[in-house]
């Protein structure tokens, strides 16, 4: 796809296996075998598929020379490992933990070629010229701006087909409302619509949110000012798109109105996910292991953004405060603040869930077991201690946030070692 779109000059292609293995120190040997393996079939695509080479892969071998002074300053700072400032928990990946990679590469070539759009796509995306374009003029509008952050959309295959286009043409999923034996022509359109349309009270609008893997664009100095949530122990949904954008918003780093400039909406990437099928396995993991993942992101977007006062949201002042003197609050403080806020969305999510035209369904059931642990702990809190870790770790990442930032525009380019990171566009 990208060999057949002229509008894309350079594509940076991560391969993670080796990055995650030696960071987590986890049987590093056999990661960095996978990472060789991987990066051999690679290898072989390009020369098949890609004569002009504007595919450039990106691994240990490549990130080695600007890794290696990272550890050092983290290992100055008091930091025991790199690993637990760049990976959930020293070990996992989670969704934001390869954007450090991209951080390199887009504080790098900034800081060299100053003004270049540079957008990040999924692999479950196709790519074609025509939107691309479209995100090339919208960055044409907006790249004056100190500030901006915005993406594409997703359409479906098939706009026609009502079933296709709740399945793939938002970042949410909805997988969850078909047959528990699979199909995806059994998808309970009359659940999953009220399921999107409810989301905006609760979390992120499908409609109108950022996507990290439609296109999205960020200005220098938004990764100058904000690291990646990289470091956060669970998957959390939208930690990588929505969640950034809108501690920017309440940075007041766009301006007013602050949901302004967040989505091109002529730049739509048709995306597949399941390419026609929804297995049995696939309406499981919805149903259990994504529904926690959303629950986490509605709680975070809770602790950022306070919708009710119209004010900013707890997470965002504490940011505020260390960027501005460098206070940072303690792991008790954060729970003493954000155990009320969590504790509130979390009522709003099980209420929204336990609505009668969801019984029979996942999302019925799950939002029933939610309110039975509350009420069988004493009012217990399931997953608001690790969205609050999450904020904690978050922190702990800020703290070498600028040490980072200075180390890649300082990537000397002279380097044979780094001539990688500032190729010109084909």
């Amino acid at each position: 796809m990208y060999a057949s779109c002229p509008s894309v000059g350079l594509v940076y292609v991560f391969i993670a296996e080796g990055y995650q293995a030696v960071l987590g120190d986890s049987r590093p040997w056999e990661g960095l075998e996978r990472e060789r393996i991987l990066r051999d079939l690679l290898n072989a695509a390009i020369e098949k598929h890609d004569p002009t080479r504007k595919v450039q892969i990106v691994g240990t071998r490549e990130l080695t020379p600007t890794m290696a002074p990272l550890s050092r300053a983290a290992t100055s700072a008091g930091h025991a490992k790199l690993g637990t400032l760049l990976l959930g928990h020293g070990k996992y990946m989670s969704y934001d933990s390869p954007k450090v990679v991209e951080a390199i590469i887009r504080l790098a070539r900034a800081s060299r070629f100053r003004k270049e759009p540079i957008f990040r796509f999924d692999a479950d995306v196709d790519i074609d010229d025509r939107n691309v374009r479209q995100l090339l003029d919208y960055y044409a509008q907006h790249s004056n701006r100190r500030y901006y952050f915005f993406s594409g959309g997703y359409r479906c295959r098939k706009p026609a087909n009502q079933i296709d286009r709740l399945l793939n043409s938002y970042a949410v999923r909805v997988a969850q409302f078909c047959d528990k034996d699979g199909g995806a022509g059994t998808l309970d359109i009359d659940k999953a619509e009220p399921f999107l349309k409810g989301l905006p009270s609760i979390g992120a609008d499908p409609e109108e949110q950022i996507i990290s893997g439609a296109g999205l664009c960020m200005s220098p100095e938004a990764i100058r000012a904000l690291p990646p949530f990289a470091n956060v122990g669970e998957q959390i949904v939208w930690i990588d798109d929505h969640l950034k954008r809108i501690l920017h918003e309440d940075l007041r780093h766009f301006g007013y109105p602050k949901h302004e400039h967040c989505r091109c909406k002529q730049a739509r990437f048709v995306q597949d996910r399941y390419r026609g099928v929804v297995t049995a396995a696939d309406v499981h993991w919805h149903g259990d292991r994504y529904l926690e993942r959303l629950v986490r992101g509605c709680l975070l977007d809770a602790l950022i953004q306070d919708r009710s006062r119209r004010r900013r949201g707890l997470v965002a002042q504490y940011v505020d405060a260390f960027m501005r003197a460098g206070l940072r609050p303690s792991k008790a403080y954060l729970e003493t603040k954000l155990k009320g806020p969590a504790n509130r969305r979390l009522d709003a999510v099980i209420a929204n869930w336990l609505a009668p035209h969801y019984v029979g369904s996942p999302v019925r059931n799950f939002a029933e077991n939610l309110a039975a642990a509350r009420s069988g702990q004493g009012g217990g809190m399931p997953y608001i201690d690790e969205v609050i870790d999450a904020v904690d770790t978050y922190l702990d990442l800020l703290e070498i946030w600028s040490q980072f930032v200075n180390l890649c525009e300082g990537v000397d380019r002279r380097l044979k070692a780094n001539r990688w990171l500032f190729r010109q566009p084909v």
